[in-house]
Protein backbone atom coordinates (compact mmCIF):
# COMPACT_ATOMS: atom_id res chain seq x y z
CA UNK A 1 0.00 0.00 0.00
CA UNK A 2 2.96 2.43 0.90
CA UNK A 3 4.47 1.76 -2.34
CA UNK A 4 1.67 2.22 -4.27
CA UNK A 5 1.51 5.46 -2.34
CA UNK A 6 5.19 6.44 -3.36
CA UNK A 7 4.21 6.03 -6.96
CA UNK A 8 1.23 8.09 -7.23
CA UNK A 9 3.46 10.73 -5.57
CA UNK A 10 6.29 10.12 -7.98
CA UNK A 11 4.11 9.86 -11.09
CA UNK A 12 2.16 13.43 -9.72
CA UNK A 13 5.73 15.02 -8.98
CA UNK A 14 6.59 14.24 -12.81
CA UNK A 15 3.53 15.05 -14.20
CA UNK A 16 4.04 18.95 -12.47
CA UNK A 17 7.89 19.22 -14.06
CA UNK A 18 7.12 18.15 -17.22
CA UNK A 19 4.15 20.96 -17.42
CA UNK A 20 6.29 23.44 -15.63
CA UNK A 21 4.09 23.85 -13.02
CA UNK A 22 4.59 24.57 -9.44
CA UNK A 23 4.69 21.33 -7.31
CA UNK A 24 2.22 23.09 -5.31
CA UNK A 25 -0.95 24.53 -6.74
CA UNK A 26 -1.71 27.76 -5.85
CA UNK A 27 -5.16 29.56 -6.16
CA UNK A 28 -4.49 32.45 -9.18
CA UNK A 29 -4.86 36.40 -7.72
CA UNK A 30 -7.86 38.08 -8.22
CA UNK A 31 -6.36 41.62 -10.13
CA UNK A 32 -6.90 44.46 -7.30
CA UNK A 33 -9.82 46.78 -7.83
CA UNK A 34 -9.01 50.63 -7.76
CA UNK A 35 -9.61 51.71 -4.51
CA UNK A 36 -13.08 53.60 -5.25
CA UNK A 37 -14.26 50.45 -6.27
CA UNK A 38 -12.50 48.25 -3.63
CA UNK A 39 -14.32 51.08 -0.57
CA UNK A 40 -17.82 50.78 -2.76
CA UNK A 41 -17.71 46.65 -2.74
CA UNK A 42 -17.08 46.38 0.93
CA UNK A 43 -19.48 49.33 1.96
CA UNK A 44 -22.13 47.19 -0.41
CA UNK A 45 -20.80 44.34 1.98
CA UNK A 46 -21.23 46.16 5.44
CA UNK A 47 -24.71 47.41 4.53
CA UNK A 48 -25.93 44.03 3.52
CA UNK A 49 -25.00 42.90 6.81
CA UNK A 50 -27.25 45.13 8.65
CA UNK A 51 -25.25 45.28 11.92
CA UNK A 52 -26.64 48.73 13.71
CA UNK A 53 -30.39 46.64 13.13
CA UNK A 54 -29.27 44.04 15.48
CA UNK A 55 -27.65 45.96 18.14
CA UNK A 56 -24.11 45.57 16.64
CA UNK A 57 -23.60 49.83 15.83
CA UNK A 58 -19.38 49.09 17.55
CA UNK A 59 -18.72 46.75 14.90
CA UNK A 60 -21.28 48.76 12.40
CA UNK A 61 -18.99 52.11 12.85
CA UNK A 62 -15.23 50.18 12.96
CA UNK A 63 -15.95 48.49 9.43
CA UNK A 64 -17.14 51.89 7.84
CA UNK A 65 -14.12 53.95 9.50
CA UNK A 66 -11.71 51.33 8.82
CA UNK A 67 -12.85 50.76 5.05
CA UNK A 68 -12.65 55.10 4.56
CA UNK A 69 -9.08 54.58 6.13
CA UNK A 70 -8.01 51.98 4.07
CA UNK A 71 -9.20 54.25 0.80
CA UNK A 72 -7.97 57.03 1.92
CA UNK A 73 -4.53 55.90 2.87
CA UNK A 74 -4.43 54.72 -1.28
CA UNK A 75 -6.41 57.43 -2.91
CA UNK A 76 -4.17 60.29 -1.16
CA UNK A 77 -1.30 58.11 0.12
CA UNK A 78 -1.66 59.17 3.99
CA UNK A 79 -1.30 56.56 6.31
CA UNK A 80 -4.73 56.77 7.94
CA UNK A 81 -4.49 53.71 9.80
CA UNK A 82 -2.13 54.76 12.14
CA UNK A 83 -3.71 57.83 12.99
CA UNK A 84 -6.17 59.60 14.95
CA UNK A 85 -9.80 60.91 12.86
CA UNK A 86 -8.74 64.46 14.45
CA UNK A 87 -5.25 63.82 12.63
CA UNK A 88 -7.32 62.75 9.01
CA UNK A 89 -9.53 65.34 9.54
CA UNK A 90 -6.64 67.86 9.50
CA UNK A 91 -5.07 66.05 6.30
CA UNK A 92 -8.27 66.60 4.36
CA UNK A 93 -9.56 69.85 5.20
CA UNK A 94 -6.08 70.72 3.41
CA UNK A 95 -6.61 68.92 0.36
CA UNK A 96 -8.62 70.90 -2.57
CA UNK A 97 -9.93 67.46 -3.64
CA UNK A 98 -11.44 66.74 -0.89
CA UNK A 99 -12.79 69.97 0.69
CA UNK A 100 -16.32 69.97 -0.74
CA UNK A 101 -17.00 66.73 0.83
CA UNK A 102 -14.82 67.33 4.68
CA UNK A 103 -18.14 67.52 6.54
CA UNK A 104 -19.51 64.37 5.47
CA UNK A 105 -16.30 62.87 6.34
CA UNK A 106 -16.17 64.70 9.82
CA UNK A 107 -19.76 63.33 10.95
CA UNK A 108 -18.66 59.84 9.76
CA UNK A 109 -15.45 59.91 12.25
CA UNK A 110 -16.72 61.95 14.76
CA UNK A 111 -19.81 59.72 15.72
CA UNK A 112 -18.05 56.74 15.04
CA UNK A 113 -15.47 57.93 17.92
CA UNK A 114 -18.46 58.58 20.30
CA UNK A 115 -19.97 55.18 19.57
CA UNK A 116 -16.86 53.08 20.32
CA UNK A 117 -15.23 55.18 22.89
CA UNK A 118 -17.94 56.98 24.53
CA UNK A 119 -20.89 53.58 24.04
CA UNK A 120 -23.11 55.69 21.82
CA UNK A 121 -26.26 54.09 20.52
CA UNK A 122 -27.01 56.71 17.52
CA UNK A 123 -30.57 57.00 16.36
CA UNK A 124 -31.66 54.44 13.05
CA UNK A 125 -30.99 58.40 10.62
CA UNK A 126 -27.70 58.88 11.86
CA UNK A 127 -26.90 55.45 10.86
CA UNK A 128 -28.50 56.01 7.30
CA UNK A 129 -26.74 58.74 7.45
CA UNK A 130 -23.44 57.76 8.28
CA UNK A 131 -23.18 55.09 5.04
CA UNK A 132 -24.71 57.12 2.99
CA UNK A 133 -21.89 60.13 3.83
CA UNK A 134 -19.63 57.45 3.22
CA UNK A 135 -20.94 56.40 -0.42
CA UNK A 136 -20.64 60.61 -1.15
CA UNK A 137 -16.96 60.75 0.31
CA UNK A 138 -15.25 57.61 -1.73
CA UNK A 139 -17.87 59.05 -5.31
CA UNK A 140 -16.70 62.60 -4.68
CA UNK A 141 -12.85 61.80 -4.58
CA UNK A 142 -11.97 58.63 -6.42
CA UNK A 143 -9.51 59.19 -9.25
CA UNK A 144 -11.16 59.55 -13.22
CA UNK A 145 -9.98 56.61 -15.08
CA UNK A 146 -8.31 57.52 -17.84
CA UNK A 147 -9.24 55.95 -21.57
CA UNK A 148 -6.25 55.20 -23.61
CA UNK A 149 -6.57 55.15 -27.58
CA UNK A 150 -5.65 51.79 -29.00
CA UNK A 151 -4.33 51.42 -32.50
CA UNK A 152 -6.02 49.23 -34.51
CA UNK A 153 -5.83 48.99 -38.66
CA UNK A 154 -9.97 50.27 -38.51
CA UNK A 155 -8.53 53.67 -36.75
CA UNK A 156 -5.77 53.56 -39.41
CA UNK A 157 -8.12 52.89 -42.45
CA UNK A 158 -10.84 55.77 -41.02
CA UNK A 159 -7.25 58.28 -40.63
CA UNK A 160 -6.19 57.56 -44.04
CA UNK A 161 -9.49 58.14 -45.75
CA UNK A 162 -10.10 61.64 -43.71
CA UNK A 163 -6.70 62.59 -45.18
CA UNK A 164 -7.93 61.94 -48.55
CA UNK A 165 -11.24 63.88 -47.96
CA UNK A 166 -8.83 66.54 -46.77
CA UNK A 167 -6.83 66.87 -50.30
CA UNK A 168 -7.45 69.59 -52.48
CA UNK A 169 -9.30 69.08 -55.59
CA UNK A 170 -6.37 68.62 -58.60
CA UNK A 171 -7.14 71.61 -61.10
CA UNK A 172 -7.54 70.47 -64.57
CA UNK A 173 -4.62 71.84 -66.82
CA UNK A 174 -5.45 73.08 -70.12
CA UNK A 175 -4.70 70.25 -72.68
CA UNK A 176 -1.60 72.03 -75.35
CA UNK A 177 -4.57 70.47 -77.84
CA UNK A 178 -7.06 72.54 -76.88
CA UNK A 179 -5.01 75.50 -78.06
CA UNK A 180 -4.92 74.91 -81.52
CA UNK A 181 -6.75 76.68 -83.94
CA UNK A 182 -9.63 74.88 -85.38
CA UNK A 183 -10.62 74.58 -88.97
CA UNK A 184 -14.38 75.60 -89.97
CA UNK A 185 -16.37 73.57 -91.40
CA UNK A 186 -17.62 74.03 -95.21
CA UNK A 187 -21.06 73.95 -94.12
CA UNK A 188 -20.64 76.88 -91.86
CA UNK A 189 -18.38 79.06 -94.70
CA UNK A 190 -21.46 78.95 -97.08
CA UNK A 191 -23.80 79.47 -94.26
CA UNK A 192 -21.90 83.12 -93.76
CA UNK A 193 -21.87 83.78 -97.76
CA UNK A 194 -23.59 87.08 -98.60
CA UNK A 195 -26.39 87.02 -101.19
CA UNK A 196 -25.86 88.18 -104.63
CA UNK A 197 -27.99 90.82 -105.71
CA UNK A 198 -29.96 90.90 -109.04
CA UNK A 199 -29.02 94.35 -110.03
CA UNK A 200 -30.29 94.50 -113.51
CA UNK A 201 -33.73 93.79 -112.09
CA UNK A 202 -33.83 96.56 -109.93
CA UNK A 203 -32.63 98.53 -113.07
CA UNK A 204 -35.69 97.56 -115.47
CA UNK A 205 -37.98 98.42 -112.46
Amino acid sequence: MLALFLICVIAYIVKRIRAKKSLIPFKKEEPKLPPHEQAIKELDEIKQQKLWQQGRSKEYYTLITDTLRKYIEERFGINAMEMTSGEILDLIRKNSEAQSVYENLRQILQLADFVKFAKMNPLPDENDLSMMNAYLFVNQTKEEEMVELVDSPLSDELTASGQEERQPAVKAVDSPLSNEPVAPCQDDLTRYQPKSTNDTTNLKD
